[in-house]
């Protein structure tokens, strides 16, 4: 599965069937939470666990060992604004001891744009306004 991404468009769409969001200005993920285990995979497929150790805080959300799937994007924020720059550092750290040192000095943050599977049910056939209730 992959990230919802945004689409280019040559207006707004301002009728009510649209949604419009933040950009972040930071990396989509998707964050699976299974067993007490984080795992987070980039728009590519590759996956970035290691380099994002804070993601490890949420192995409590899954309500069963069957876990859930979220869709969302880390963000480094710099003086409260998003810096893309401060997350380029992060991105492609492959060592876990020098990720937790930039973790202290860098940390991200996840924005959670969706719920894509609970206790191992996808949930992709629900309108979206009902999976951003059951985040």
């Amino acid at each position: 599965m992959q990230p919802m991404l945004a689409t280019r468009g040559e207006r707004v769409p301002t009728d009510p069937g649209w949604i419009h969001e933040v950009k972040w200005d930071g990396m989509r993920v998707l964050v699976e939470v299974a067993g007490g285990v984080v795992r987070a995979h980039s728009r590519n497929e590759n996956d970035v666990t290691v380099s994002f150790p804070e993601l490890a805080a949420l192995a409590g959300l899954a309500a069963s060992g069957n876990g859930l799937l979220l869709d969302g994007e880390l963000v480094a924020l710099v003086d409260g604004v998003p810096s893309f720059g401060g997350l380029a550092e992060r991105m492609h750290v492959r060592d876990a001891r020098r990720a937790a040192e930039l973790m202290a000095g860098n940390p991200v943050t996840l924005v959670v744009f969706d719920l894509l599977r609970n206790a191992g049910t996808s949930l992709l056939d629900q309108p979206l306004a009902e999976r951003r209730a059951a985040l």
